[in-house]
């Protein structure tokens, strides 16, 4: 992703974390919405992942992992229309236990 992408992503969600939990918390219910769609969202992710996504074409990557949730909706389009085979992978590595006791 392009460098000011990154920053504010990144830099901004550990801010968060450090400043305003629970307004990252609000963040995270108010936007984890499966299947919906968000124009503005996905047209600003789409716009910032042209360059890793010529970058797998090119690889031509039989199967690409993703650790985070980004990769899978900018991937996915790209196999669907044949401009890449590779099999895409998710791995959860964050968990919440809803366990009391």
């Amino acid at each position: 992703m392009p460098q000011a992408f990154r920053k504010v992503y990144r830099d901004g969600y550990f801010e968060m974390v450090a400043r305003s939990p629970r307004l990252l918390g609000w963040l995270y219910d108010a936007t984890d919405k499966p299947f919906h769609k968000d124009r503005v969202k996905d047209g600003i992710e789409r716009a910032g992942s042209t360059k890793v996504k010529k970058r797998i074409r090119d690889f031509n990557a039989g199967v690409v992992v993703c650790t985070h949730f980004l990769p899978l909706p900018l991937l996915a389009p790209e196999r669907n229309k044949g401009s890449s085979a590779a099999r895409i992978l998710t791995v959860v590595t964050d968990f919440e236990s809803t366990v009391s006791g």
